[in-house]
């Protein structure tokens, strides 16, 4: 009997995920734990694997399909095996799969019925492409789909919506554009889909529904390198416990969160919440896109155990091994790119928080002490706060606490 594969619940508020793409095509053998289809929810893409070995008899969604929590996505079983899914039934072939019973999504409109009696042709549309052509009011009986059994896809839709643009541009407007794409020469078409396209949209809604401002401020960071350098000397550097700038931030921000309280805290649906407990997210930098694994009751943490969860978490995010309640639930989150040389910079907001730190590169500068100047490492420091949810003040005092906590080392271990 063929094995279902089923779009998995990553989070408690997940109704339904995305297909980003499959990553075995139909008739290809596959083992079981091996990676089958990339689906993406709006905190995390993830690869599902194989259930048992078997065959990729049968695809049900294809890439950009959005299905629901607890539905098939695909069949694995034997060679030539028949499937059953309620009342559809497919059968695999070397010929393109045959539908030999209506589906559910026919007799709910994923084909086009009827008009006074007349038998018309049956459209095989994708649920995304339904969805953008009800977006782009397209008429779906006037798109040719290049789909399987000719489905229209979202492509297809997408290319209707852009070819009826085009017919409405005037033609002064048209040719300059034209002229620009012919100096510019081909380029390179790449799809905004997956990760990508997740964190293109929170990062739209978070400036769109938030009020960001961001403050500035560098920390004298001379005696907490010194510190570091006889910190590791004393505890030696393993995979674990680094004791990197990033950890003695962490540190920093979250002493500097149990003072100042306000801070810690989310806004949404007109509601600030504000916790006892720290929830720091701690971004990290994946090729696909930025990642922010949370590290729980980190008010509870020494700063080895802090240094040791913060590069677990990072390394389990570069291998794709995190799940999705470890990318929910945080309270503030830092973000670093001191290893590219920025100094300052403006993090967005991670909603629903109501701030994140910035952090840059260490640079060397003459500063006095006193009478005299002196050669002193200075760290940047920006953070963006939720002007909604708390004021300037507040957000500046807190800010010079995390100053201070990094200009006196000490006391982020004691």
């Amino acid at each position: 009997m063929a094995t279902e594969i089923i779009m998995p619940k990553m989070g408690m508020g997940m109704e339904e995920g995305t297909v980003v793409e499959w990553l075995k095509h139909k008739g290809d053998p596959v083992k079981k734990g091996e990676s089958v289809v990339s689906i993406s929810s709006d905190k995390i893409e993830k690869d599902i694997e194989a259930p048992e070995d078997g065959v990729l008899i049968g695809i049900e969604a294809e890439a950009d399909a959005v299905v629901p929590i607890g539905r098939p996505l695909g069949y694995i079983g034997r060679e030539g095996e028949a499937f059953v899914q309620k009342d559809v039934i497919f059968k695999e072939s070397k010929t393109p799969s045959v539908r030999i019973a209506e589906t559910d999504g026919e007799r709910d409109g994923d084909t086009a019925g009827t008009d006074k009696g007349e038998v018309q042709p049956r459209l095989r549309v994708s649920p995304a492409a339904r969805k953008l052509a009800k977006t782009e009011k397209i008429d779906l009986s006037t798109v040719k789909g290049t789909g399987p059994l000719g489905r229209i896809t979202k492509s297809d839709v997408a290319a209707a919506a852009a070819a009826r643009q085009n017919n409405r541009l005037p033609a002064r407007t048209a040719s300059p554009l034209k002229e620009k794409q012919a100096v510019q020469g081909k380029g390179q078409v790449r799809k905004v889909a997956g990760m990508r396209k997740v964190i293109a949209q929170r990062m739209y809604d978070s400036l769109q529904q938030t009020a960001q401002l961001t403050l500035q401020a560098t920390a004298d960071v001379t005696d907490l390198l010194a510190f570091q350098k006889t910190a590791r000397q004393a505890y030696p550097v393993d995979d674990e416990v680094r004791l990197t700038v990033t950890d003695f931030v962490a540190k920093a921000v979250i002493n500097a969160l149990l003072v100042h309280q306000e801070m810690n805290s989310t806004c949404a649906d007109d509601t600030i919440t504000t916790y006892d407990e720290v929830s720091l997210g701690v971004a990290v930098a994946l090729k696909e896109g930025l990642v922010v694994p949370v590290i729980r009751d980190a008010e509870k943490k020494s700063l080895s155990t802090l240094s040791r969860e913060i590069r677990q978490a990072a390394r389990a995010a570069k291998e794709g091994r995190l799940e999705a309640l470890q990318l929910t639930g945080s309270t503030f989150s830092i973000t670093s790119l001191g290893t590219y040389g920025i100094g300052f910079f403006t993090p967005v907001l991670n909603p629903p928080e109501i701030g994140i730190l910035g952090v840059g590169t260490i640079s060397e500068q003459p500063a006095y002490r006193g009478a005299d100047i002196e050669k002193r490492n200075f760290l940047p420091l920006s953070l963006t706060f939720d002007h909604r949810a708390i004021d300037g003040a507040p957000a500046a005092e807190f800010l010079a606490a995390v100053k201070a906590n990094l200009e006196a080392p000490l006391k982020l271990v004691l």
